[in-house]
């Protein structure tokens, strides 16, 4: 996916081409650029980000592996995203098990930033359990739908950062 850089009477915007098609009706001058991720790091749908392919881990122990990475467990609230992760997993050789990423059920269900987990993301039947054991949650194979696991559970761990900033442009 690529961002847009946009000048408009001595203005540079930076943003979703989408959102400027929307907003601006006038002539402007785009520039399509590449996200600026960090190495390791990935650009995918809008955000930077990384899988551990080598090392399973539980929970905890991913989200201090994305944290040492200069990021966190990837927050993937849009559907398009899950979809595109899920579609990840099943193309990936060898094929992973699945992700730990940032949502978790303290009490409620959040995500890494502590907003409030959307309860229609759940595959039909979850969450199941009510108790400490099933309180992290996994991609649905060829779903956007989430189901709930054990957070000791080994998986490979999906961090996220923001992009960096892109320097260096001239007209």
């Amino acid at each position: 996916m690529l961002d847009i850089l946009l000048l408009y009477q001595d203005n540079i915007c930076y943003g979703d081409k989408d959102v400027f098609f929307r907003i601006f009706t006038c002539p402007c001058l785009f520039y399509a650029a590449p996200l600026a991720c960090s190495p390791n790091f990935f650009p995918f749908h809008g955000g930077c980000f990384l899988v551990n392919t080598k090392t399973s881990l539980n929970w905890q122990q991913a989200l201090a592996q994305c944290k040492s990475e200069g990021g966190t467990l990837a927050k993937i609230s849009r559907e398009g995203l899950r979809y595109a992760f899920s579609n990840m997993l099943e193309g990936m050789i060898p094929r992973p098990d699945n992700f730990h990423f940032g949502l978790m059920s303290r009490e409620l269900w959040m995500w890494i930033d502590d907003s409030l987990l959307n309860e229609s993301l759940w595959m039909q039947g979850y969450p199941i359990g009510n108790d400490q054991t099933q309180s992290c949650a996994v991609l649905s194979f060829g779903s956007s739908k989430l189901k709930n696991v054990d957070c000791k559970l080994s998986l490979k761990p999906l961090c996220q950062k923001p992009p960096g900033k892109f320097h260096g442009l001239s007209f």
